[in-house]
């Protein structure tokens, strides 16, 4: 018994056995806490990116109250409607500003509304409307730019100053920003979207909704990727409520699945932040065309 238990003294390390049941019970208990810690990761990421879109909302309503009063901005009407979308790649910024009227609008003798030229929506519309135009963000102007578009677009670049890649939609009624759609890391443009004045090796930097790189003769590709907004060119969507494609209210919850296991995080695994905060509803909804 003596040796025996001398034997165990000199014995060092563990054997094979006894090392292969260790690294069992630490996969196992690696395996139950990863989704917990994931979650955790992609919560702090959906919050950051949450925050992102309220200080950028807060940033843009004071700019556009500022250019009401000096009687530059967007016109009163509940039935007035606005967009802009500010895309970034490798730090560089596009914006494109679009309007709509509320196609239910009708006025005092019934007839349907209209604005082409984006007079009836904007003050000094000459420094706001571009039709379906994108315009690339100078190196050297400043919130000051004489263009609208321009200086807002540098306001949320020195607001996000340290993203390299990202996309905002903002929404306007009734001559206030209604609310914010954030997603950090994308670079989404729109096919339709007239790029004539951005140089094509700035241009192919970024990408369309479907991942394909962006490009003046890309056709209408973008139904492949889910859209954000509400769109009557497919037949089914996975979108945000009301907007067609940017009026309305803005929603407290989306009827469309663009968040899937949780709110915050779109179909594609993508960070959403807003502003108002949308909650989801896990349900696919079909859009019919008109």
């Amino acid at each position: 018994m003596l040796r025996f238990l001398q034997k165990l003294k000199r014995k060092k390390g563990f054997t094979l056995v006894e090392m292969t049941c260790v690294m069992a019970i630490i996969a196992v208990i690696s395996s139950m806490m990863l989704p917990t810690v994931t979650h955790y990761f992609t919560d702090a990421k959906i919050m950051t990116a949450n925050a992102s879109a309220a200080q950028i909302r807060k940033a843009i309503s004071g700019f556009l109250l500022d250019l009401n009063l000096k009687g530059q901005g967007m016109r009163r009407g509940k039935h007035l409607n606005a967009q802009m979308i500010f895309v970034c790649s490798d730090h560089r910024w596009l914006v494109k500003t679009e309007c709509k009227v509320d196609p239910n609008y009708r006025d005092a003798k019934g007839n349907k509304v209209t604005d082409p030229d984006g007079k009836k929506t904007f003050y000094d519309c000459q420094n706001w409307w571009y039709q379906n135009k994108a315009r690339l963000l100078p190196e050297d102007n400043s919130i000051y730019d004489p263009n609208h578009s321009l200086a807002m677009c540098r306001l949320v670049a020195e607001m996000l100053g340290d993203v390299r890649d990202g996309f905002v939609m903002a929404f306007f009624n009734d001559s206030v920003c209604r609310g914010i759609v954030y997603i950090p890391d994308r670079t989404i443009v729109w096919a339709q979207t007239n790029y004539s004045e951005i140089p094509d090796d700035i241009l192919k930097t970024f990408t369309q909704k479907d991942g394909k790189p962006a490009s003046r003769s890309a056709g209408d590709s973008q139904g492949s990727r889910p859209a954000l907004v509400k769109s009557n060119n497919t037949d089914t969507g996975y979108c945000m409520p009301n907007f067609s494609p940017f009026v309305g209210d803005w929603p407290e919850e989306t009827d469309f699945r663009i968040w899937d296991d949780q709110a915050g995080l779109d179909v594609d695994g993508w960070i959403v932040g807003t502003a108002p905060t949308i909650g989801y509803t896990s349900k696919l909804v079909t859009v019919k065309k008109k």
